[in-house]
């Protein structure tokens, strides 16, 4: 028999203390959703950012996850990327940006984390960098994004073949991600989620597809995890242990050749070993076959164990979730989140009732649409990550919606309002001061 609904309330309502001491007030976390919203070129936040994540305050999260920010401006993933620059710490006018969105996001009394990322060879040439300025990567694997001949040539164009990370390198980003992280913590925000997940940087040193290196951060499958090792030690001793640090990762690529379930396994066992990590989300995929985006099949098989059917269409990776419990020693104080696909609260307070999770995300749960010429577009191109990008815009056209104090549209045509967001963007209404919200 079913638990009453007052139960899965109930539930769903328990406070949650992670490791460092951080409490959250119930279990529900606004997952990271790209937002597409910050200045031509990437930077700071802005008004339209500080409107909607006021909104998303009042919401009664027990957790709030900005969207991901890049540590490096010369590296974004999309050109409207939120980016911290080397200026931000000493800036007045970013300081203030930032401490903006933390009062915002904050001011319903959920705590807020900053998600921070760096694409790696998934940063396109011409977006800041030069095109004769190459991505990097942990080696020199150019990215595939489809099965056809199209698909190779518009990786190659777009992304080129990355450049292989020498020490000065690595150490480069784990300062970024340093400075980042100090950032968040001047500002206000609670902590910082580390993105080791869908084909980033973070997440091409930790798989073996993408990481053929023969030193320390590649020579053996823990030497994979030694760059975000060193990431989450520099941000303890700059931040304290107080200060909270989540990690998105992989429950596995789900390509040939790239990280098996088992090896994810083992980097959750690893990370929680090392400590220093307060609690680890679940995803998975890359932009070769990228199953945080196409839900639908995320794991590519049917139902399993226990999982009923609705379980396993809405939870993508409670599978993963729960064997990642399992591989936990009792005496473990990670926490584990699962997001992707979650919908209804009744499957959202099973999968906490059976400790798959401590944490359940919600990113953009909504009712089944269809974006016209989505599916014709993919099929003929025959490029994967083409249909999840139609539909991350789609979504963050609707965020863009309500930062501008309209409501959203299930019947939203993409184009048009996509003309329209560029047509505003010329007009410089992007760029408003984030002080006009105070």
């Amino acid at each position: 028999m079913s638990p009453p609904p007052d139960a899965d309330v109930n539930l769903l309502s328990e406070p949650l203390t992670l490791a460092c001491g951080l409490t959250l007030p119930n279990r529900l976390v606004k997952a990271a959703m790209e937002e597409g919203m910050s200045s031509l070129g990437g930077g700071p936040p802005n008004q339209l950012h500080g409107r909607l994540y006021w909104q998303w305050a009042e919401g009664g999260w027990g957790l709030i996850i900005t969207g991901n920010c890049m540590v490096d401006p010369r590296h974004l993933g999309l050109p409207f990327d939120l980016a911290i620059r080397d200026s931000d710490l000493t800036d007045p006018a970013a300081l203030v940006a930032w401490r903006g969105l933390a009062e915002a996001a904050q001011k319903g009394g959920a705590p807020a984390l900053v998600q921070l990322n760096h694409p790696g060879r998934q940063s396109c040439r011409c977006m800041v960098r030069p095109p004769w300025s190459p991505c990097v990567s942990a080696s020199a694997v150019p990215l595939r994004v489809g099965e056809s001949v199209m698909s190779d040539v518009i990786a190659r164009v777009a992304m080129g073949t990355p450049r292989a990370m020498d020490q000065r390198d690595v150490d480069e980003v784990v300062n970024h991600f340093r400075r980042a992280a100090e950032l968040a913590w001047k500002t206000g925000f609670k902590g910082v989620q580390l993105h080791a997940a869908h084909g980033y940087l973070l997440a091409q040193f930790m798989s073996p597809m993408t990481n053929r290196r023969t030193d320390e951060y590649g020579a053996t499958p823990r030497g994979r995890l030694l760059l975000l090792s060193q990431i989450v030690s520099v941000i303890r001793d700059t931040c304290g242990a107080e200060f909270c640090v989540g990690v998105k990762l992989n429950a596995a690529d789900y390509v040939d050749g790239g990280l098996t379930e088992d090896e994810a396994l083992e980097h959750v066992r690893w990370i929680d070993e090392m400590g220093g990590v307060d609690f680890v989300e679940v995803s998975g995929g890359n932009y070769t076959n990228p199953q945080f985006l196409d839900g639908d099949d995320a794991a590519g098989k049917a139902p399993t164990g226990t999982m009923t059917r609705t379980e396993w269409r809405e939870a993508f990776f409670l599978e993963f979730a729960q064997r990642a419990r399992s591989a936990l020693p009792p005496s473990s104080k990670l926490a584990i989140m699962l997001t992707g696909g979650l919908r209804s609260r009744s499957v959202m307070a099973s999968v906490l009732r059976s400790h798959s999770a401590d944490l359940v995300g919600v990113g953009r749960p909504s009712p089944p649409y269809m974006i016209r010429g989505e599916k014709q577009l993919r099929r003929v191109m025959r490029i994967r990550i083409l249909g999840g990008t139609i539909v991350t815009k789609w979504h963050e056209l609707q965020l863009r919606r309500l930062s501008l104090g309209r409501k959203t549209d299930p019947e939203l045509r993409l184009w048009v309002e996509l003309t329209y967001a560029g047509w505003e963007w010329l007009g410089g209404r992007g760029r408003l001061a984030f002080l006009d919200l105070f």
